[in-house]
């Protein structure tokens, strides 16, 4: 152009650019869509990628808009901190977590202790299970650990004396059966009558059974070896007999068909081994006096006695109360 010196040195700077390394550098890089420039070093640039998603981002105004940008809103999209949380992140033991304070956090294992069985106390296998330690029947009868717990059955099964059942007699019933075999753990027994009556005056029988039940031994194995009768305070007699008989003779003395002359008693009888019973009956002896009966039979049978009768010798029962009991010795 005329009039103007481009290459005097004073147009170097006003006229045109005056040399720089950095605008060097920027004239050597080849650029394309989604592309910017940085520089690496000093008066030193290079071109990388600057995606759309990037340019959303480098465009916001300030922290919370940038998160709103990437999806960490805090307490929307990502957990707030918190004490509490960092504490359960600091834990490396296993275990039931629990909170010991503010801010602070361990492990807990249930534990068992007396009486208690636990399994899988820290949960680190499954749910942990807690249950009783409970004693068994031999436990509960043997009484001697104090480390396990107790049922109302084995309380029962304890005991030294415990009703088993009870019951009425049914009218015009010619016998009372009791299978022993649904009591097992007991081989000693207390039969306990009360208001007994029949139908017409008759003595009280009694007879063994090995089937449960099903029958009733006839035969002559059934022995008295003792028998004493008192009227009021008086002995009538007392003998004894070892002469076999097809059932046991309980009551000497007719038992009456009012409660005036009802009877009661108790028959102690054990099945452990040869079959023995001791009975003790209270009825009428003569009109207005009380007769006191006491006996003691054998058998022998000598093992698996599993149910016993009870019967009017020749008539059937009117009424009566009775209860069995289970004997520990």
């Amino acid at each position: 152009m005329a009039g103007t010196d481009y290459l005097a040195p004073a147009a170097i700077g006003t006229t045109v650019q005056a040399y720089d390394a950095g605008l060097q550098s920027i004239s050597g890089l080849t650029t394309a869509a989604d592309r910017t420039i940085y520089t690496p070093a000093s008066d030193t640039y290079a071109v990388t990628t600057l995606t759309a998603f990037g340019r959303s981002l480098i465009d916001d105004a300030d922290a919370a808009t940038a998160r709103t940008t990437i999806g960490v809103v805090i307490g929307t999209d990502v957990q707030a901190y918190d004490t509490d949380l960092a504490a359960l992140a600091a834990i490396s033991t296993t275990g039931m977590l629990s909170r010991t304070g503010a801010g602070t956090a361990t492990t807990r294992t249930i534990t068992a202790s007396t009486g208690i069985v636990v399994s899988n106390g820290d949960g680190v296998s499954g749910n942990p299970t807690v249950s009783a330690d409970l004693a068994s029947q031999a436990e509960a009868e043997a009484g001697t650990d104090n480390t396990k717990l107790i049922t109302p059955l084995r309380s029962a099964q304890s005991q030294a004396v415990r009703l088993l059942t009870s019951g009425s007699i049914s009218a015009s019933a010619a016998a009372l059966d009791i299978v022993l075999s649904s009591y097992s753990g007991y081989t000693n027994f207390q039969f306990v009558f009360t208001n007994m009556i029949f139908t017409a005056n008759s003595a009280l029988r009694m007879r063994i059974s090995t089937d449960g039940g099903s029958s009733f031994i006839t035969t002559a194995v059934y022995r008295s070896f003792s028998a004493n009768i008192l009227a009021g305070s008086t002995a009538v007699s007392s003998n004894s007999n070892t002469n076999a008989s097809t059932d046991f003779a309980v009551s000497a003395n007719p038992i009456g068909t009012t409660l005036a002359k009802s009877a009661r008693g108790q028959i102690n009888f054990s099945t452990a081994s040869q079959f023995g019973v001791d009975a003790t009956v209270f009825n009428e002896f003569a009109s207005g006096i009380d007769g006191i009966m006491t006996f003691s039979f054998g058998t022998y049978q000598t093992t698996g006695v599993n149910a016993v009768r009870f019967f009017p010798s020749s008539t059937t029962f009117a009424s009566g109360s009775w209860a069995l009991y289970g004997v520990r010795r």
